[in-house]
C-alpha cells in the first residue's frame, strides 16, 4: 500500500503524456499538407532544401545583375539562362538512373557539396575583382549539371522518410515548395543585392548550402539493399 502514491502519480504522468500526444497529433491533423512536417526527417529535408533552394534563387538574381553589369547585354543574359536550362535536360536522365543505383543521402551530401564549393568560388573570384564572363559560364554550367542530380535524388529519398500515408501530403508540400522558392528567392535576392551587394548575396548562397548538408547529415534514412537500388539499372538492361 505504501507504493500506492508513486503508482497514482506514474498514472497521472502517464496520462499527461498521452493527452499530449493526442493534442499534437490532432494539431497537425488539422494542418492539412503540412501535417507531414511532424515527420522530424522529412521536415530536416524540406527545410533544408527550402532553404538551400531560396539561396540558388538568390545566386541566379546576383549572376544575372552581375552579367548585366560586366557586359550591358541583353544577348549575354540570353546565354546564361540557356548554360543554366541545357545541362539540367542532358543529365536529368542520368541523374534518375544514379538516384535508384546509389545511396541517395550520400549523393545529396556530394551534390551540395560540389554546389557549395562552386558558389564558393564565384563568391571569391568577385571578392577580388578576377570575375568575368568566362568565369561566370563556366562556374553556372558545372553547378547546373550538378544540380540536375540533386532533384532525382530527393525525390527518391522522400519515400523512404514519409510513411505510406503521409506520401500524398509529402509530394503535395514538395511541389509547393518549388512555389514558393521561385517567390521568395527572387525577393530576398533583389533586397541582399540592395543592401550587401553581389559577393555577399553569392555568401549568403554558401551558407544556404551549409544549412541543408548538416539536415543530410543527422537525417536518418532506412538502409536500402543493394540489388533494390539498383533495380531501375537492371530494368535498363
Amino acid at each position: 500500500m505504501e507504493n500506492e502514491p508513486y503508482t497514482t502519480l506514474e498514472k497521472v504522468h502517464s496520462d499527461a503524456l498521452a493527452d499530449s500526444e493526442k493534442g499534437r497529433s490532432a494539431v497537425w491533423r488539422s494542418l492539412g499538407a503540412f501535417r507531414v512536417l511532424g515527420n522530424r526527417d522529412y521536415a530536416l529535408l524540406f527545410w533544408g532544401q527550402f532553404i538551400s533552394a531560396t539561396g540558388t534563387q538568390m545566386q541566379m538574381v546576383a549572376v544575372a545583375w552581375q552579367v548585366y553589369l560586366l557586359t550591358h547585354s541583353a544577348l549575354a543574359l540570353g546565354l546564361i539562362g540557356l548554360i543554366q536550362a541545357l545541362p539540367r535536360l542532358l543529365f536529368s536522365l542520368a541523374g534518375g538512373v544514379l538516384a535508384d543505383a546509389l545511396d541517395r543521402r550520400k549523393m545529396l551530401l556530394i551534390v551540395n557539396v560540389v554546389m557549395m564549393l562552386l558558389s564558393a568560388i564565384l563568391a571569391l573570384c568577385t571578392n577580388f575583382q578576377v570575375v568575368n564572363l568566362f568565369i561566370i559560364s563556366v562556374l553556372i554550367l558545372l553547378s547546373a549539371a550538378a544540380s540536375s542530380f540533386e532533384f532525382p535524388a530527393r525525390l527518391a529519398i522522400i519515400p523512404h522518410l514519409a510513411s505510406r500515408e503521409q506520401m500524398t501530403d509529402a509530394i503535395s508540400l514538395d511541389s509547393m515548395m518549388v512555389y514558393l522558392f521561385a517567390i521568395t528567392g527572387p525577393t530576398a535576392g533583389g533586397l541582399a543585392l540592395a543592401w550587401f551587394g553581389v559577393a555577399s548575396t553569392y555568401w549568403v548562397n554558401v551558407v544556404s548550402y551549409l544549412v541543408v548538408i548538416a539536415a543530410l547529415l543527422v537525417l536518418r534514412v532506412p538502409l536500402i539493399p543493394a540489388e533494390k537500388r539498383a533495380g531501375g539499372i537492371r530494368g535498363l538492361e
